[in-house]
């Protein structure tokens, strides 16, 4: 907790008037980053670049260190699991970061997760520099930032800003205010403030140019933005209510919400706890489950697009580590994408993917081998293909064997590496959505599979579109194998899946996607439509709902709820996506 003294000198400085450089700014001014005394949340707009903000005066090219260390204040709302018990959890980590700075960005050489020892990963974004009227001869920098539970996917999303100025003895830097006042976490909810020591190491970057020139490309690739509320101004024949996105669900619990239609991507607000993030753009999102979908799934079917659909048939265990010559009798590519493998202990909603075995050996064990163990422990009850038991272990499994698989047939040996070099890449998703988390915590490990990818919204956009708008296509290239698209998105009445239970709901699902069949009434004037929504879901509360006409709707927060028919029936009434 912040000492009395320090709480007493910064409200005495607060009651003051400011000087000269900080009239007209209430919010981290001057003088609170440069004695460090940023304490206490605060709206988080300060941390942004606001509209009259001018050309930096100074340029930051080099090392720079934000050393971390004690918030000074910590709030917590949610915490399950008494996570707070670790003292590491009140700990920002150490940034340590080369930067270029283009025009007004500041671009770090390496972005996305960036693994620590401590409790916390980070993932790490561009951020801006900008020069105020009122700051005299200093600059400003705001980054934002994402808090990474370490070998899980709840994400924490925060900012910092720090001052700059030219010196006679160089580049001067101010210590950095931070604060984290929002996640996409259900059970672990905190807003936590302070101040840290930074370091700046002026130095030329080798790859500067690349790394320019990835920022400038992904910059200008980003799908057009437009508020939620242009839907109505876009297709006025449609008289779409606007208030129907985000019906249903808790406000102050819901991370982002939008719609990508067409070549648009239409996006609701992003609030905190203390106002909107200030850098919509870069909001990191943890895709926890849909990784199922967008990274496993996906894989299987460009691989079934570039090899033949035969390879669904591959066995399992022909690409799997040892394991035993008694386990995964007959499971293939197929049944572990369908998690229909015939290998559980209770069939149960839910009931394996939360025993006490699975959590610990499973989700908590960062280690390849004892991962690989927890996913085929469970006793063989039935052939393959006849019952669904959700496993997010049968995910890790397929993407283990679709290494396996890829690198003996001279291929990259690694799914995730894989997708990025097929799909990722090709479609221009930024830095952040190009890592995955992986066993032991590190580069070298085995993709999760099931769980561990980050996205900016932009990411999302892009990968429902391609799913959803472009049928599986990047420009003219098909890339996701059309049957198992179709057969995913319920475009083929001979192949639904298998019946499934999403809180306790009967709905199928297929090569990673959860769907089921709904009468909605739509339309001006209104009509009645029988539509089956195919959906990626993630845990806590994260859907990407794809509809018949190519309109996505998605949201993305942490109260474990999910309900879209409001969306829906807005969105059906838009006329089908044309697709060259």
């Amino acid at each position: 907790m912040l000492s009395s003294s320090i709480w007493l000198l910064a409200t005495l400085l607060s009651l003051q008037a400011p000087p000269a450089a900080d009239r007209g700014r209430t919010a981290l001014t001057v003088l609170v980053l440069q004695e460090g005394l940023h304490a206490a949340p605060v709206d988080n707009s300060a941390f942004g670049m606001p509209a009259s903000a001018g050309a930096p005066t100074a340029v930051l090219e080099g090392r720079l260190q934000l050393l971390g260390g004690k918030a000074a204040i910590w709030t917590v709302h949610r915490d399950d699991f008494l996570r707070q018990q670790n003292p590491e959890t009140v700990v920002l980590p150490t940034l340590d970061l080369e930067v270029i700075q283009l025009g007004n960005d500041l671009v770090p050489r390496e972005q996305g997760i960036q693994y620590a020892n401590g409790y916390w990963n980070t993932v790490v974004t561009p951020g801006r520099v900008w020069h105020e009227e009122g700051d005299g001869d200093w600059n400003r920098a705001g980054m934002p930032f994402a808090l990474a539970e370490r070998g899980q996917n709840c994400t924490h999303n925060g900012v910092l800003s720090f001052l700059f100025r030219t010196t006679s003895a160089g580049v001067e830097v101010t210590p950095a205010a931070f604060q984290v006042t929002q996640e996409t976490c259900l059970y672990f909810k905190f807003d936590l403030a302070g101040s840290s020591a930074t370091r700046y190491f002026p130095a030329p970057i080798p790859d500067r140019e690349e790394i320019a020139e990835r920022h400038r490309t992904w910059s200008a690739q980003r799908l057009e933005v437009r508020p939620i509320s242009d839907l109505r101004r876009d297709y006025p024949t449609a008289q779409i209510r606007i208030p129907a996105f985000g019906t249903g669900l808790a406000r102050e619990h819901l991370t982002t919400y939008g719609v990508i239609y067409g070549q648009v991507h239409y996006r609701g607000d992003s609030k905190t706890r203390f106002g909107a993030f200030p850098f919509p753009e870069l909001e990191v999102l943890p895709s926890y489950s849909l990784a199922k979908t967008v990274f496993a799934a996906a894989a299987l079917m460009v691989l079934a697009q570039e090899d033949g659909r035969q390879v669904t048939a591959v066995p399992l265990r022909d690409h799997l580590p040892k394991i035993g010559k008694d386990r995964l009798l007959g499971v293939t590519f197929e049944h572990a994408v369908d998690m229909a493998t015939g290998y559980y202990r209770d069939p149960g909603e839910q009931v394996d993917e939360a025993d006490a075995f699975t959590e610990a050996n499973f989700f908590l064990d960062e280690s390849a081998k004892v991962k690989l163990r927890a996913a085929i422990s469970y006793p063989r009850k039935e052939p393959p293909g006849q019952r669904w038991v959700y496993h997010t272990t049968d995910t890790y499994l397929l993407a283990t064997a679709l290494g396996s698989y890829l690198g003996a047939t001279g291929r990259t040996a690694d799914a995730h590496r894989f997708m990025v070099e097929r799909v990722y890449a090709p479609l221009d998703l930024s830095p952040v959505a190009l890592k995955t988390l992986r066993t032991g915590n590190s580069d070298k490990g085995v993709p999760f599979g099931g769980f561990g990818l980050y996205l900016l919204p932009d990411d999302l956009a892009k990968l429902a579109k391609l799913w959803n708008g472009d049928r599986g296509r990047i420009g003219e290239t098909q890339v996701l194998e059309p049957g198992m698209l179709a057969a995913a998105l319920q475009r083929d009445p001979e192949d639904r899946g298998l019946e499934a239970l999403h809180r306790g709901v009967a709905v199928r699902y297929n090569n990673g996607v959860w769907a089921s069949e709904q009468t909605i009434e739509s339309g001006n004037p209104r009509r009645r439509d029988t539509v089956w929504l195919p959906r990626m879901l993630g845990y806590g509360g994260i859907a990407v709902v794809m509809l018949p006409n190519g309109a996505t709707y998605y949201y993305v927060g942490d109260n474990n709820q999910h309900t879209f028919t409001d969306a829906v029936r807005e969105l059906l009434a838009l006329p089908p996506v044309s697709v060259p």
